[in-house]
C-alpha cells in the first residue's frame, strides 16, 4: 500500500492537482511575456550592432583617406549617421573621437530606458575616437506587457481546465498507476538479476534485493546517491574506469543497451565479476529520463569458462607434447637399442663399458622425461611392472636434484617391498614433489625422503584397502603451507605462486590413486610441509633391476618387426642377430600380414610378431593383430610403442598381444618379452635351460 486510506489518498491527490495546475498555469503566464522580450530583446541588439558595425566601416574609410582632417568632412560623416540599414525607427546616432568630443550626431526624441551600442574607431591600431547608436526599448516593453496579459489569460485557462477535468477518473488513473507501481516492485524483487534505476543525473531511485546484496548497499542508504558511488566497477580486462552511460545514452538517441564485462567491488570489499547492460528511458519524445542497470554475478561462470579454456589450452599442448614424446622415444630406442648392443659387446670389467651404462642410464632417465610428457598429454593407465621403489627414488632425487641450493638426504629402508608400478609416471611423482620442496627452499635447506614398509590395517585413518604398502615422504624446511590451502594442495590449477600452474601436485594425485594408492601432505606449523604417498606393494617378491645386456638369453625361431621407422627397425634387427632369432621386417600393419601369412604359406612360421602401435598413414598394431589372430589364433604378437602410457599398452592382453615393450628399451627387455610369448606358446621356456 502506498496511502494510509481512501480518504488520504483523495486529499493528496487533490493537494497534488492544485499544486500542478497552478505550477503549470504560472509557467504558461510567465513563459508567454519572457520568451517574446528575449525574443525581441535580441532583434534590438543584433539590429544595432549592424547599424554601429556599417557605420564604422564607412567612417574608417574616410579615416584611412585623411586620418589627419577626417572629424571635419562635416558632409560625409553627416551622410553616414543620416543612413539606415532597416526602417526608420526613433534613434540617437554619435561620432566621438578619442577626447570623447562630439564630432557629427543625429539625434531623435528618445523615451527612456533606451539600449546602445557603440564600435571604435582606429588609425593604425591607434584608438582615435567611436561610433554610437542608441534606440528606445519602450517599444519592446509594451509589446512584453501585452504578451504577460495573454500569458496571464492563458495560465488562468490552463489552471481552469487542468482543475475542471472529472476528479473520479483521475483517482481511477492514479490508483491504476499505482497498482502497476506495486506489481513493478514485486516483479523487481523476484527476479534472479540484479536491477538499479536512475534518475537522468545517475541517482539511484530504486534497486531489488539481489542488488543490494551484490553491491551491499541497502535501498533505503543507496537512494538519491550517485550510481557510481554504489557501483565501484572497472574492465574487466583493463582494470580502467568504465564510461557512464549516461553520458553516451544523452549524445546518441538511438544508442543500443551497452552490454559490459566488469569487475565489481562490493561495499564490504568483495570482488565480483558481473555480466551488466545498461538501457535508457526515455519519454515519448525521446528525451532522457534515467536509465535502468542489469547486472549478474558470474563468477563462478567465468571461473568455470577459464577453466575451460584452460582445459582446452592444455589438450592442445598435450597433443603436441605426446607427438614430441613419441617421436622422441622412437630416437631414443635407437639410441638406448645402439648402446645395449653396444655393451653386450664389450668386456664388463673395462671402462668402456661403465661409459656404455652411464649412458644407458642417461637414455633411460629421458625415458621417464618423455613418459612424464605422455602422462601430461593423455593420463591413461599405468604400464606397470615390479620393481623397486628405492633406486627409482635415488635416481629421480639425483636428477631432479642437479644444481639446486638445497640438499637432499634419502633413507630407503634395506629390505624395502617391491611394488607394481608405472616407473615413468611414479618417477614424475616423485620428481614433481622434489621440485616443490626446492621451491618452498628459494635460499637453501635440507629435504629429507624415506621409503619404508607399512602394513594398513582397518584401523587405520587411511583411505586405503587394508594389506603391505610402500610409504614415501618427503619433508622440506619451507615456510609450510596455510591451513586454508590444505584441502585444495591436489586440485586442478590451485596454486599458491606466481608462476605456478597448479598441475604438478594435481598430476601426482592422479597417478598415485590410478595406482591404487593415496597421497596426502601436512604442514605443522613452523616445521615445513611434508608430502606422503602409499603405493600397494607387489604380491610378486624379489623383483629387481632388469637384467643387463650381457645377461640377455639366446632365442630361436624367426621374428617379424612391424615398424614405420626404418631406423628402429636397424636396431630391431641387430638386437634379433644378438639373441639368435631370425629377423624379418614390415612398414606397416597390412605388409605384417601378407608376410606372416606367406610364412605360414611356405612352412616357416614366425614364432613371433613385434608391432609398432601407431603407424601414420597405415594400419597400425591394434587394428594388425585383430586380422592376425583371424589367420592364426595362436600368433604370438607383441605391442611396442612410443606411447608408453597408451590404454593398449596398460591392458596389452585385452587386445590381443602376449606381451609388450614400451620404446626405448634395452635388449635385455626384449628378450624378456619374446622369451615370454614364445614360451607361453611352447609351455616352456625360449631361454633353455
Amino acid at each position: 500500500m502506498f496511502f494510509g486510506g481512501v480518504k488520504e489518498s483523495e486529499a493528496r491527490l487533490a493537494r497534488g492537482l492544485r499544486l500542478v495546475a497552478g505550477g503549470i498555469a504560472a509557467i504558461v503566464a510567465l513563459s508567454l511575456p519572457s520568451i517574446q522580450f528575449a525574443v525581441g530583446y535580441r532583434a534590438l541588439e543584433a539590429s544595432l550592432e549592424s547599424e554601429v558595425g556599417f557605420s564604422a566601416q564607412g567612417i574608417s574609410e574616410i579615416i584611412n583617406n585623411d586620418p589627419e582632417m577626417w572629424q571635419f568632412e562635416e558632409h560625409r560623416l553627416g551622410a553616414i549617421v543620416a543612413h539606415r540599414l532597416e526602417r526608420r525607427e526613433p534613434e540617437i546616432r554619435r561620432i566621438v573621437n578619442h577626447r570623447g568630443h562630439l564630432v557629427q550626431q543625429s539625434a531623435d526624441p528618445l523615451a527612456r530606458p533606451y539600449m546602445t551600442r557603440a564600435t571604435d574607431l582606429f588609425d593604425s591600431g591607434t584608438y582615435i575616437g567611436r561610433v554610437e547608436i542608441s534606440r528606445s526599448l519602450v517599444p519592446l516593453l509594451k509589446d512584453t506587457f501585452l504578451f504577460a496579459l495573454l500569458g496571464l489569460l492563458l495560465g488562468v485557462a490552463v489552471y481552469s481546465a487542468l482543475m475542471l477535468l472529472p476528479m473520479r477518473a483521475l483517482q481511477r488513473v492514479m490508483a491504476s498507476l499505482f497498482q502497476e507501481k506495486e506489481r513493478a516492485h514485486v516483479t523487481l524483487h523476484a527476479i534472479g538479476d540484479a536491477v538499479i534505476s536512475t534518475d537522468p543525473d545517475g541517482k539511484v531511485l530504486m534497486m531489488n534485493a539481489i542488488a543490494e546484496r551484490l553491491t551491499g548497499w541497502p535501498t533505503d542508504e543507496a537512494a538519491g546517491r550517485n550510481l557510481r558511488e554504489i557501483m565501484h566497477a572497472v574492465d574487466a580486462h583493463t582494470g580502467d574506469p568504465l564510461p557512464d552511460p549516461l553520458g553516451m545514452f544523452r549524445e546518441r538517441r538511438d544508442m543500443d543497451p551497452v552490454f559490459r564485462n566488469a569487475l565489481l567491488t562490493s561495499r564490504d570489499g568483495r570482488i565480483l565479476r558481473i555480466a551488466d547492460s545498461s538501457a535508457p528511458i526515455r519519454g515519448e519524445e525521446g528525451t532522457l529520463q534515467g536509465m535502468v542497470v542489469v547486472f549478474r554475478d558470474i563468477t563462478a561462470q567465468q571461473r568455470m569458462e577459464e577453466e575451460l579454456l584452460k582445459t582446452q589450452k592444455l589438450e592442445s599442448v598435450g597433443t603436441l607434447a605426446g607427438g614430441i614424446a613419441h617421436d622422441f622415444n622412437n630416437i631414443l630406442t635407437a639410441i638406448l637399442g645402439n648402446i645395449s648392443l653396444a655393451e653386450a659387446q664389450v668386456d664388463p670389467a673395462t671402462q668402456a663399458h661403465a661409459r656404455l651404462d652411464e649412458a644407458a642410464k642417461a637414455c633411460q632417465r629421458a625415458r621417464d622425461l618423455t613418459n612424464q610428457l605422455l602422462t601430461f598429454s593423455r593420463g591413461g593407465a599405468p604400464v606397470r611392472k615390479t620393481g623397486s621403489l628405492g633406486a627409482l627414488v635415488r635416481d629421480t632425487v639425483g636428477f631432479a636434484m642437479a644444481g639446486a641450493k638445497a640438499r637432499c638426504e634419502v633413507d630407503v629402508t634395506a629390505d624395502l617391498w617391491p611394488a607394481d608400478i608405472d616407473e615413468g609416471q611414479i618417477s614424475q611423482v616423485i620428481h614433481n614433489l622434489v621440485i616443490n620442496a626446492l621451491q618452498a627452499m628459494p635460499d637453501g635447506g635440507t629435504i629429507d625422503i624415506q621409503a619404508e614398509n607399512i602394513l594398513v590395517t582397518s584401523s587405520d585413518a587411511l583411505p586405503l584397502l587394508p594389506g603391505r604398502y610402500v610409504k614415501v615422504s618427503v619433508r622440506d624446511e619451507g615456510e609450510g603451507i596455510l591451513p586454508e590451502h590444505l584441502p585444495n594442495l591436489f586440485d586442478p590449477y590451485f596454486t599458491t605462486k606466481r608462476e605456478g600452474s597448479g598441475l604438478g601436485l594435481s598430476v601426482c594425485f592422479n597417478v598415485v590413486k590410478n595406482h591404487g594408492g593415496f597421497i596426502t601432505a601436512s604442514s605443522p606449523p613452523g616445521e615445513g610441509a611434508t608430502f606422503v604417498f602409499y603405493l600397494p606393494a607387489s604380491a610378486h617378491a624379489g623383483a629387481g633391476e632388469p637384467a643387463r645386456a650381457a645377461e640377455s638369453p639366446a632365442g630361436a625361431g624367426r621374428v617379424l618387426a612391424m615398424d614405420d621407422d626404418a631406423v628402429i627397425l636397424e636396431v630391431v634387427g641387430e638386437m634379433l642377430r644378438h639373441l639368435r632369432y631370425e629377423p624379418a621386417f614390415a612398414g606397416d600393419g597390412a605388409e605384417a600380414i601378407s608376410m606372416y601369412r606367406e610364412a605360414q604359406a611356405a612352412g616357416k612360421p614366425f614364432s613371433a610378431v613385434i608391432m609398432d602401435l601407431t603407424i601414420p598413414g597405415g594400419m597400425g598394431g591394434r587394428e594388425a593383430v585383430a586380422r592376425l589372430l583371424e589367420i592364426d589364433p595362436g600368433a604370438r604378437v607383441i605391442v611396442s610403442s612410443g606411447y608408453s602410457n597408451d590404454p593398449v599398452m596398460a591392458d596389452f592382453r585385452a587386445h590381443g598381444f602376449c606381451g609388450v615393450v614400451a620404446k626405448p628399451y634395452l635388449i635385455a627387455t626384449l628378450a624378456a618379452a619374446l622369451s615370454g610369448a614364445i614360451g607361453d606358446a611352447t609351455g616352456g621356456n625360449a631361454w633353455g635351460t
